[in-house]
């Protein structure tokens, strides 16, 4: 179907995510911690190389977690005007369908 690989990809990030707070059961602010560098980087308040730096020491001691989480990063950093014209697409496409 449409979409299917998207899909698929949310379920595993959703898995992800999941084994990152069963990893840290014992230490919740590593996993706040996560949450708060994606929305940063979500926000664009921080770049993707910051990202990866901020990851690699709450992870420090983990390489699976580390290497599963390169997996969802974007291959390159995209800049503002790529953002912006993804979300323009994003919206244009909602518009379409409404009318």
């Amino acid at each position: 179907g449409v979409g299917g690989g998207e899909q698929q990809e949310k379920m595993d990030a959703c898995r992800y995510v999941t084994e990152i707070k069963t990893c840290f059961a014992h230490q919740p602010h590593v996993y706040g911690n996560f949450l708060r560098v994606l929305q940063s980087y979500k926000d664009g308040s921080l770049t993707i190389e910051a990202v990866k730096l901020e990851i690699a020491t709450l992870f420090r001691g983990h390489p699976t977690l580390l290497d599963q989480f390169s997996i969802f990063l974007p291959t390159s950093a995209p800049d503002n005007k790529t953002q912006i014209k993804k979300k323009e697409r994003k919206r244009n496409t909602l518009k379409n369908k409404e009318e």
